[in-house]
């Protein structure tokens, strides 16, 4: 009879308890520790996407590429060979179109939708100087004509490329907020734009305003009138703006960011890495 002791169910639960804990011990060595950091890192940038839409900071102090020859805004971008991407961005990160409405309301309130835009796919940027200049090259996706080609099927008017953010003294607590965003100390912003004539031709230009905005110090350059300052050849955009319309000069650090219109992600997505440069 003592042998049946051995049988009772409180004993078959301790034996059995010890099993599932030699288990999961096994199981739980025979996780990497990369996968579960993986996995944790996933959520955490997940999380923090959401709660915060400021881009992040690169510190580079370097100072843009001293140039060996000089950049002539010319529309020929050999000159441009040496200098090295400032900004990579990924092909295809932007929605094919936006719509366009003329602020009407159907029926149910809605806006009537008139037209789309096509938007244009910025994948590199880069930027040096001179004693004088800041240089802007924009490579897009695609020739420039194919999008006007789109943009004309539609008859649409204007339209934006992107935006330079430019922070002049890179001190957040000196400049203003941008309306709508939640980038700060900014006191620059250099809109690069589609102009159209009642012909549906187009032109690049650029707008350097301050912020807040004033239009009455906008500084503004267009491709078919100020051959010197923005010129075009395929999908290339090249830009002169003066360091005296900036308000900076050699040797100052300024901070950057660039934001491309019609970017698929969310509005955080749509901004650069914050870029510290020394001019």
């Amino acid at each position: 009879m003592e042998r049946l002791k051995l049988r009772e169910p409180r004993s078959y639960t301790c034996y059995f308890i010890l099993i599932l804990l030699i288990i999961e011990i096994i199981f739980m060595s025979g996780c990497t520790e990369g996968s579960l950091d993986n996995e944790s890192n996933n959520e955490i940038n997940k999380i923090q996407t959401d709660k915060d839409d400021e881009p992040k900071t690169v510190e580079n102090k370097e100072e843009f590429t001293k140039i060996k020859e000089t950049i002539t805004i010319d529309g020929k971008i050999k000159d441009w060979a040496n200098i090295p991407i400032f900004l990579q961005d990924e092909k295809g990160d932007i929605e094919e179109y936006t719509n366009v409405t003329d602020g009407s309301l159907d029926e149910n309130g809605q806006f009537i939708i008139t037209g789309r835009s096509y938007n244009y796919d910025v994948v590199s940027i880069k930027i040096t100087s001179d004693d004088n200049d800041l240089f802007i090259l924009v490579e897009l996706a695609d020739d420039l004509e194919k999008y006007f080609d789109k943009n004309r099927e539609y008859k649409t008017k204007g339209g934006m490329i992107g935006k330079f953010y430019v922070d002049i003294d890179n001190k957040k607590e000196s400049g203003e907020e941008e309306l709508f965003t939640k980038l700060k100390g900014f006191e620059k912003k250099l809109v690069i734009a589609v102009s159209t004539n009642p012909d549906y031709e187009y032109s690049i230009s650029y707008w350097l305003d301050v912020i807040p905005f004033d239009f009455s110090k906008r500084y503004e350059k267009n491709s078919d009138e100020n051959i010197n300052f923005i010129a075009v050849s395929n999908n290339f955009i090249e830009m002169a703006i003066p360091l005296e319309e900036l308000e900076i000069s050699k040797g100052q650090t300024i901070r950057i960011i660039f934001s491309e219109k019609g970017n698929k992600g969310t509005f955080a997505d749509a901004f650069s890495e914050e870029i510290v440069k020394r001019i």
